[in-house]
């Protein structure tokens, strides 16, 4: 799986190994000596236990996955029990929410109204980042659920046992890690739903529902980009029809919080939230979007789309970082770039996008 010849899982493997080591660096540059030589032996095991499940057609049947599954997700919650991790903007903006008050502020920095809304269960249980555990059960159903082998299977769950998202990702908290697993799920159940079907209701409601997801975090826009340039290439009426029922469900979402003279688009949500808007130039958006644009063009299934979006979001983080500096929240949206590296991985033949068929490729 991981052969000089499966360029989209070596890379993604490499991409996931690069990010995970970044947040074991984080986390032990706070709490322990020497993080850069723990983090450069964190990134070797972690490549070590890759090979070592690859060329040893290590598996595990999909029940006992499952069961990995629920002891992890056992821990996870046991140890957010000692642990709350705090998101004073995303907690002070569902109080005065669920308070009847105004929630947003001119000249305030605040996410988009769809991403606390889905915080606001778990705000009421008493932790948010109990959505992250939420995150990985949907990842781990994704895995187990839709890689058809069982060697694809356990390769998939190991790498997120051992991403960040499992556990010290869960210390920098940003819900991201849910809503990357949304989208993964959702597109994958669009894909399969949608296959062959005709236009009707049904694609209004998927694409009032990707307007919505587009409202948690305005950067998941090159998703719906990619993803209906791959669904509806061949009827253009079908594409654009989409792309404007996306977009008026979009601003519904932000309809209720636009007040006369608070500023709210320019200060809030979309240009506050979107920082990619601020760091990038207007010719670097336009070679971005064409970018996006041809990609959605020439992918040929999920798998190619996964890893695009791996590539392109990893890159507006990177370059978000950059620009920003050490900004925690920053750091944290590189757990939203790993679910796609992840799903990205399996075990192909056929390498449709270079026209090559592997016949005895492992």
């Amino acid at each position: 799986m991981f052969s000089y010849k499966h360029y989209i899982n070596s890379i993604s493997a490499i991409f996931i190994v690069i990010i995970s080591s970044g947040f074991f660096y984080k986390i032990c540059k706070t709490y322990l000596s020497e993080p850069l030589f723990l983090a450069v032996i964190f990134g070797a095991a972690f490549i070590f236990v890759l090979v070592l499940l690859d060329k040893n057609n290590f598996f595990l049947k999909k029940k006992f996955l499952i069961v990995l599954a629920l002891i992890v997700l056992g821990i996870q919650l046991w140890g957010l029990t000692f642990v709350k991790v705090p998101n004073y903007t995303a907690e002070f903006w569902i109080e005065r929410f669920l308070n009847g008050s105004y929630p947003y502020f001119a000249f305030v920095g605040f996410g988009m109204p769809i991403f606390y809304s889905l915080l606001v269960p778990f705000y009421l249980i008493g932790n948010i980042a109990l959505s992250d555990s939420l995150g990985f059960v949907l990842l781990a159903l994704v895995i187990i659920g839709t890689l058809k082998e069982s060697r694809e299977s356990t390769i998939g769950f190991f790498i997120l046992l051992l991403s960040p998202m499992t556990f010290f990702g869960i210390l920098y908290f940003s819900g991201k890690i849910l809503l990357s697993a949304l989208f993964i799920l959702f597109m994958i159940l669009t894909a399969r739903y949608r296959e062959g079907k005709k236009y009707n209701v049904d694609n209004v409601l998927i694409s009032v529902l990707f307007g919505f997801l587009v409202s948690s975090y305005f950067e998941m826009i090159f998703i719906v980009i990619i993803f209906y340039l791959f669904l509806y290439r061949n009827d253009l009426v079908k594409m654009l029809t989409s792309f404007l029922i996306t977009f008026i469900s979009f601003l519904a979402t932000l309809l209720p919080f636009i007040k006369p003279q608070n500023e709210f688009l320019f200060h809030n949500s979309i240009f506050s939230n979107s920082v990619f808007l601020h760091v990038f130039p207007l010719w670097g958006i336009i070679l971005l979007l064409l970018a996006i644009i041809y990609i959605g063009w020439i992918v040929s299934n999920l798998q190619e789309i996964f890893f695009s979006l791996g590539i392109i979001l990893f890159l507006v983080s990177g370059v978000e970082l950059l620009a920003l500096g050490k900004a925690t929240e920053i750091i944290s949206n590189f757990l939203m770039v790993l679910p796609f590296f992840i799903v990205s991985i399996r075990d192909y033949k056929v390498d449709e996008f270079l026209g090559r068929v592997y016949p005895n490729a492992n």
